[in-house]
């Protein structure tokens, strides 16, 4: 058993719907990573890469909402493009089909989403 990743892609809006104080996270797609490697990349782990907290989001039975992981740390959040310029590199090295499978995703759908809100991916371990 070891550290497992989730990561969800979302839309954060700016609007606080419905949890009081924090923008609505739109989640669009959800990725299982299972086991991600941790190297740094310029200086910086796949895990640190997320360090915004996260808005109001909901899990996968679309009641429970998202604050902590399995873990009991906060799910954090970063801007889709940080997370690409860092799955870039890192695949430079890796052959994680995984991790490709998502970077495909996340050039797809930052290419084609010109809609309100930012673009955001988060952390979700277990």
């Amino acid at each position: 058993m070891g550290y497992e990743s989730k990561v969800y892609v979302a839309i954060k809006h700016d609007r606080l719907y419905p949890c009081a104080g924090k923008p609505w996270c739109e989640v669009i797609a959800m990725f299982d990573l299972c086991k991600m490697n941790y190297d740094l990349i310029d200086g910086v782990s796949f895990r640190d890469l997320f360090n915004e907290p996260v808005g109001c989001m909901y899990a996968d039975d679309g009641n429970t909402e998202l604050e902590r992981d399995f873990y009991g740390d906060p799910v954090e959040g970063a801007p889709i493009q940080k997370v690409i310029d860092w799955l870039r590199k890192w695949l430079k090295t890796h052959d994680w089909c995984r991790a490709k499978a998502l970077l495909s995703t996340l050039l797809l759908i930052a290419k084609e989403y010109d809609g309100p809100g930012e673009l955001y991916c988060y952390h979700f371990g277990y």
